[in-house]
C-alpha cells in the first residue's frame, strides 16, 4: 500500500512488467489488474484519511486505462486488417 517503504519498488516492477510483456492479451490483463489495484489503494487512502498523494494514484489509474484502450484498439484494428471484424 502507499506509504510502505517498498511501494516504489512495486510500482517500478509493474512498469517493467508492462513494458516487457509480449502478448497483448497478457498486457491487457496486467493493466486491468494494475487499474484495480490503484482503485483499491485510493479507496484505502480515502478511508484512512491519507489523501495527500491520491492525485498521483489517479494519474497512474488514468495511465492504466489509457494503456487498456490502446491495446483494445490494436486488437480491433488487427481484426479489421485480417478481415475478422464482427
Amino acid at each position: 500500500m502507499p506509504g510502505n517503504v517498498l511501494y516504489g519498488v512495486k510500482l517500478a516492477k509493474e512498469t517493467v512488467a508492462g513494458e516487457i510483456s509480449r502478448f497483448d492479451g497478457k498486457k491487457t490483463e496486467l493493466y486491468v489488474t494494475m487499474a484495480a489495484t490503484r482503485v483499491a489503494e485510493m479507496t484505502w487512502m480515502a478511508g484512512n484519511n491519507k489523501t495527500q498523494n491520491i492525485e498521483r494514484r489517479s494519474l497512474r489509474l488514468d495511465n492504466n486505462y489509457s494503456q487498456i484502450g490502446k491495446l483494445a484498439m490494436t486488437g480491433i484494428m488487427s481484426a479489421v486488417y485480417l478481415g475478422n471484424s464482427t
